[in-house]
């Protein structure tokens, strides 16, 4: 349940900032509105500078709720244009990324609220036989003034969100904060290549009873859960996978068949949480996949941009630098539970934490296609994989070079140049010396 909050909030915090301000904007009201009315402290305290009259402030804060319901639309529609260059240039998964910018959604905010503001003051101002001084004019004038420096601050912000080589720095600080946050919670697994063999007992399927996006997976309750079964759950999906009803989630291994199977399955069942949409918080792989969204595009007939694919290349290597940290390929919590006094079994769960060769593929094998001829970018890309694995552990070195074998088979009937050859075999020799250099 918590962890559903997490993703929910995590998907519409932006909008929870443009919320907060239009909030704010009328508790704002409410307040200064009681303090014209004399039920709460005293204007006469203040200097009469700060106070108007009562016409005066109508007229300030009518002004002033066209102007700023105007400037709304303006950023508004400013923030769809946006938008809209995003998903053309930089594909439509980066929407999310420009929407996350705090900036955009607390200007619209604090414009919509001001103009709530306005007319929540407009509304509770009443004419009166006394003439009061009030306050609500001058509070309206410094809301104005600080807006004008939001909107500053929001062309700003704008100009530099659509450029390029900001976008993808944007885009890596956010993949790269989620790949530590995903190493963090993940750092108390042991780390193995070879999942742990099973002797006898009885596998058993654990069927998805829903659909969509696996957003998270609760290590914590399946181990809970193989304790209070006694047996062994070996995940068949990762996060960020699209599971249809019905798909595999899991193999189940105990010394006998679970009795009442189909609640251990529904039990089993509400560890995941699926969402219609892919989200990155707990998915490193699908913020890798922005970047070689990006890179795709640039790689287009039509945009043909080499300087940006290679840009992206760079920080895809410091990305799969960290994900190629990972000990091993599987993250695995176990721990021995006495049946009897002469049968002990292995339980807990087997999460699928880093498959190297996939992860690598999914970044790079779209784009061998279409870099396919250019030697340029394909000495870039040989560096990349040369970075990352000075950063990786012994056993994704040596999936890095697999890799590269691969990426040399498909692109040498491209390049029959001597030169072009030297230069790529200088870097494959530097990346099949790399367990050698990491043990020195």
């Amino acid at each position: 349940m918590i962890e559903s909050l997490k993703l929910y909030f995590e998907d519409q915090k932006s909008w929870w900032v443009f919320l907060y301000n239009v909030i704010f904007a009328f508790v704002l009201a409410v307040f200064v509105m009681l303090m014209d009315s004399r039920y709460w402290g005293d204007l006469d305290a203040l200097p009469s500078v700060m106070l108007t009259s009562q016409n005066f402030a109508q007229m300030i804060l009518s002004s002033l709720a066209g102007s700023l319901f105007a400037v709304a639309t303006f950023t508004f529609a400013t923030m769809l244009s946006v938008m809209s260059y995003y998903a053309s240039s930089f594909g439509p998964r980066t929407i999310e990324n420009f929407l996350f910018r705090k900036v955009s959604t607390q200007t619209l905010g604090i414009y919509l609220g001001g103009f709530v503001y306005c007319l929540v003051s407009l509304f509770f101002m009443r004419e009166s036989a006394d003439e009061y001084l009030i306050l609500s004019g001058t509070v309206a004038l410094m809301y104005g003034l600080a807006s004008v420096l939001f909107f500053i601050r929001f062309v700003y912000d704008i100009s530099q969100s659509v450029q390029h080589n900001q976008v993808i720095k944007g885009l890596f600080q956010r993949a790269s904060k989620i790949i530590s946050q995903n190493k963090q919670f993940f750092q108390e697994a042991e780390f193995v290549n070879q999942l742990p063999s099973i002797q006898g007992g009885a596998s058993q399927s654990v069927y998805s009873l829903k659909k969509g996006y696996l957003d998270f997976v609760d290590i914590d309750r399946l181990y809970d859960l193989s304790k209070e079964c006694h047996c062994l759950i070996i995940l068949k999906v990762r996060n960020g996978d699209f599971v249809g009803e019905g798909a595999v989630l899991a193999e189940v291994y105990s010394p006998k068949k679970q009795k009442e199977w189909e609640q251990f399955q529904e039990k089993l069942n509400r560890c995941f949480i699926f969402q219609h949409e892919p989200s990155s918080m707990y998915n490193p792989d699908f913020a890798l996949s922005k970047l070689t969204d990006i890179a795709l595009r640039s790689a287009s007939p039509s945009i043909n941009d080499p300087n940006t694919i290679s840009h992206v290349f760079r920080y895809q290597s410091i990305l799969l630098g960290e994900l190629g940290q990972a000990p091993a390929r599987y993250a695995v919590y176990t721990d021995k539970v006495e049946l009897s006094s002469s049968q002990k079994i292995e339980v807990g769960v087997c999460y699928d934490f880093c498959p190297f060769q996939k992860i690598l593929f999914q970044n790079f094998g779209q784009l061998v296609q279409y870099i396919a001829r250019d030697a340029y970018l394909i000495r870039d890309l040989y560096e990349a994989l040369y970075f990352i694995g000075l950063n990786s552990s012994h056993r994704h070195q040596e999936v890095i070079k697999e890799f590269v074998n691969y990426l040399t088979d498909k692109i040498t009937r491209h390049f029959t140049s001597e030169y072009d050859q030297r230069m790529f075999q200088e870097v494959t020799e530097r990346i099949a010396m790399l367990r050698h250099t990491t043990e020195d």
